[in-house]
């Protein structure tokens, strides 16, 4: 396939422009959506109630639904990172930014992206970049080579063209060592070590959250 202009079929992510975003202003709903979306079970990689809402938080800058940023937002390393379907939807959105992939094969994939219609670059990543990576001997990039270099290509296109959406260095979850699935979802996340700054930190969000902070 070497239209690829969307968001696969299917998987495309619910966004909503900020102004018609549920109104959290109140410290209490928002503690409650964390602690619901904590404790379903439907969201790997959700330890806590405070980790939900960083991502509730994170999905409100980007003008999406709680449910969308608890889909396409994880933490790894104590950084948001993005699927690179969300990624996609969002430049889409824009209305800014747009992209089309001209390229997408099993040597690699390559998209364009354009600013109000006039061209910008290309994000190209090839079979030679995933093996100078390294990358090649995962089983995910042996069966799904395409989705995952469309997965890079996607990334390194967003930081570099299209920076005003994401207000921040923004990566796929596999680029910071996460185990993903030929369709981008996140299997495991790498455990990180807590310091005590890091756990001081969580309990002050969390209070935060909870309206317990005085």
């Amino acid at each position: 396939v070497n239209d690829r202009e969307r968001v696969p079929q299917g998987r495309a992510l619910a966004t909503v422009k900020p102004a018609q975003l549920p109104a959290m202003a109140d410290d209490l709903t928002l503690a409650q959506l964390g602690q619901v979306f904590a404790k379903s079970g439907y969201f790997s990689g959700v330890r806590d109630e405070a980790q939900a809402v960083v991502k509730i938080l994170y999905g409100r800058e980007l003008g999406i639904s709680p449910v969308s940023a608890m889909m396409g937002i994880h933490i790894i390393s104590s950084k948001p990172v993005l699927s690179a379907d969300l990624m996609a939807a969002l430049i889409k959105r824009s209305g800014r930014y747009t992209y089309k992939i001209v390229k997408m094969d099993n040597d690699g994939c390559t998209i364009t992206f354009f600013e109000n219609g006039a061209e910008i670059g290309d994000s190209a990543f090839t079979r030679a970049d995933a093996q100078a990576a390294g990358l090649l001997g995962s089983d995910t990039w042996k069966k799904y080579f395409r989705n995952m270099a469309f997965a890079r290509a996607m990334s390194n296109g967003a930081r570099w063209y299209t920076p005003e959406i994401f207000g921040l260095g923004v990566y796929v979850p596999e680029e910071l060592g996460a185990t993903v699935d030929g369709d981008g979802n996140v299997i495991d996340v790498p455990p990180a070590p807590q310091s005590k700054q890091d756990t001081g930190f969580r309990k002050r969000l969390g209070d935060v959250a909870t309206g317990q902070l005085n």
